[in-house]
């Protein structure tokens, strides 16, 4: 079909019939029509007008130039409107705002963070000026005006701001490709489960090597037993996109239906992919092995129950509570077995105070100034305070935890790894080991110290003499004296606490075992028998890595870090992160594949399930008594925002308004002509 483009544009309705209009299908008629019809009156027009036509087009002077520029005005105030509104959401979810109030309609005098933010807003930015006074015009009248400002809008912008911050994170593990998974739970306000998913990966960009771990949402649990966690789990994981094949390792706490060897979360994760390596959370671990080697010895379960009941007496009344910050000038801690630090803060706060608490204690013995039920709660836990045991313990669980709460801190880390985590935990048990004895005799020794400054008894009267022996005990414990028996005590606390931990370490010990191909140590000192056996190790849970390849890889590792005047002291005391970034910032990836993979399979495996506990945090502060019938979908948008806030802060808001423009038709037309 051949026809003349500016006639057919620009024909009449008489025309359309003509054959330069509606076009010819022979060529052969073509001549000498074409001459006759670029002469003729209706061409030269229509060209003329065509012409006039692409020069308006390029100087954007068409004869709908004002509309298109009364399209654009409107697209971008409408743009600029979303901006704000947009900024606002985040600022609320960032920090953990509620955004709506009771009452919401015009006649209330308080409508909410969201809406209250917004007039705030209106009386210095002009933008929201504008709107906000059309908003007020149109309230009273037929006119409706779009607010943008309704709760449905509202979870709209929530739900678009937290799916781009989502998919963002996605989108750099798929780059990453492997990764860990950390998964644990707590029930929230409403009693409901709610499942904290947090994945673990190994982020590389511009030379620089990050492990992160990154929360994509909470899901409520369809159930308690490990067949129903782990299919929630993997619907999670389908759901987001990612494929369990990849998944390389597994981090729950110490619970059996999540742990278990046989039926647990981990076990049936392995038995679809078995290159899914479980390591238990370092923290809970460890903290277990304080509650268990305090609770062998009753003495010791005494002293802390002693502590609570401190803290209870003082905390139960405000009266009390004022009392003690006036004569003491600090605090009391309560004990928790969930909240890691709580027993070091306790025994801290009371070893450093014992003095002014047993004077408090004493004045508010006096009947002129207290009532009966202060004097009596008072005089019951005076004596249990000016104690020889008491004391002792405090100054030995005090030296104690401290050192455990360090060590936990440190492994709370979201960036730590396995080697840095199981050298720290090593470093504890040696601390336990080697100062065994000095750490009783200074408890003691600060026990009689204290006793002798107070005007205690160390040895009191009528006590009663064990004679027949405990399990464990042979004939010659029977009838020790009270400094005997309290070392005793003592040696077994920190002889279990020794025993838990060595044995709570040998999962992660079996893992770093598996990866030791991957120690600097090994690849730059090692010999040729220990390269082989490690290489042997790793292949016996990952078979697809060829063993002579790996092999050649190590001895290339070597002659880049001798080419790079690397020192091999140096070098063999680093971490296995360190060592991954040495590789990327020199780009040796291409020469030694194999190792930067055994490299980034060990960095996703997770050291603690942290990042769940501070996801937690967060979940109280959003999900709190006032917002407990908030949606699934709306928990999780807000939870994002609020974890994920460095990715959120860079969000391009353009995006997030093309998205909002796809998904909602609009009155108003909010792109750019």
């Amino acid at each position: 079909m051949l026809y003349c483009f500016c006639c057919r544009l620009f024909a009449s309705t008489d025309d359309l019939s003509k054959p330069f209009v509606s076009g010819y299908q022979k060529w052969w008629k073509l001549n000498p029509n074409i001459a006759i019809h670029e002469s003729s009156h209706q061409h030269v027009s229509n060209l003329g007008k065509w012409k006039t036509l692409s020069v308006g087009l390029k100087n954007n002077e068409t004869i709908d130039k004002v509309n298109a520029d009364t399209i654009n005005r409107e697209a971008k105030k409408w743009r600029n409107i979303l901006h704000r509104l947009l900024d606002i959401t985040l600022f609320l979810a960032q920090q953990n705002l509620a955004f709506r109030g009771h009452r919401e309609d015009p006649s209330s005098e308080n409508r909410g963070n969201f809406i209250e933010l917004v007039k705030m807003m209106a009386k210095y930015d002009p933008v929201l000026s504008e709107h906000w006074s059309k908003l007020q015009e149109a309230a009273g009248g037929s006119q409706r005006v779009p607010s943008y400002l309704s709760k449905g809008i509202q979870n709209e912008f929530l739900s678009i701001l937290s799916n781009h911050v989502k998919q963002k994170i996605i989108d750099d593990i798929k780059r990453s490709k492997y990764y860990g998974i950390v998964f644990d739970s707590t029930p929230d306000e409403s009693h409901t489960d709610q499942m904290s998913e947090i994945i673990r990966y190994v982020h590389i960009e511009e030379g620089t090597v990050e492990v992160r771990e990154s929360f994509l949402g909470f899901f409520s649990m369809s159930g308690k037993t490990a067949s129903d966690m782990s299919n929630d789990i993997l619907k999670q994981l389908e759901k987001d996109g990612l494929d369990i094949q990849l998944c390389r390792a597994q981090g729950y706490d110490n619970a059996a239906s999540m742990s278990g060897v046989h039926g647990g979360v981990q076990r049936k994760i392995r038995d679809i992919n078995p290159k899914a390596l479980f390591t238990p959370c370092a923290n809970h671990s460890l903290n277990l092995c304080g509650v268990h080697s305090f609770a062998c010895v009753p003495s010791s379960v005494t002293c802390f129950g002693t502590l609570e009941k401190l803290y209870s007496f003082f905390s139960v009344s405000t009266h009390r509570w004022e009392i003690l910050i006036q004569k003491v000038g600090k605090t009391l801690k309560r004990l928790s077995d969930t909240r890691w630090s709580a027993h070091h803060a306790s025994v801290k706060a009371v070893r450093q105070n014992v003095e002014q608490l047993v004077l408090t204690l004493e004045e508010m013995c006096d009947p002129s100034k207290e009532n009966l039920d202060t004097r009596s709660a008072a005089s019951v836990l005076l004596p249990a305070i000016c104690d020889f045991t008491f004391l002792c313990y405090l100054e030995f669980w005090n030296m104690i935890l401290e050192e455990v709460n360090l060590t936990q801190k440190y492994l709370q880390t979201p960036e730590i790894t396995l080697d840095m985590g199981l050298t720290k935990m090593k470093a504890l048990q040696l601390f336990l080991v080697e100062e065994r004895n000095t750490l009783v005799n200074k408890a003691i020794q600060f026990g009689t110290q204290k006793c002798e400054e107070m005007g205690i008894d160390i040895e009191r009267r009528g006590r009663r003499k064990v004679k027949k022996s405990l399990p464990g005990e042979i004939s010659a414990d029977a009838g020790l004296t009270l400094l005997e028996e309290l070392r005793r005590s003592m040696f077994q606390c920190l002889d279990r606490f020794i025993q838990e931990l060595a044995a709570r370490s040998t999962a992660m010990e079996n893992i770093s075992s598996t990866f030791h191909i991957v120690q600097p140590k090994l690849l730059i000192k090692g010999s040729e028998n220990e390269l082989e056996q490690a290489i042997e190790k790793f292949n016996l849970v990952y078979g697809d890595f060829d063993k002579e390849e790996v092999y050649k890889e190590v001895y290339r590792l070597r002659r880049h870090l001798s080419a790079t005047n690397t020192a091999t002291e140096e070098a063999a005391s680093w971490t296995a992160k360190n060592l991954f970034e040495f590789i990327i910032k020199w780009d040796f990836t291409e020469s030694i594949p194999n190792l930067c993979l055994i490299l980034q399979y060990f960095l996703t495996i997770s050291v603690s399930v942290a990042s769940c506990e501070r996801s937690f945090s967060k979940l109280k502060l959003i999900k709190n008594y006032l917002r407990s019938t908030m949606t699934e979908e709306r928990l999780t948008s807000l939870a994002i925002l609020s974890i994920e806030r460095k990715v959120a802060s860079v969000l391009d808001f353009d995006d997030v308004i093309n998205k909002f423009s796809v998904i909602k038709a609009r009155k108003h037309n909010l792109k750019l002509v």
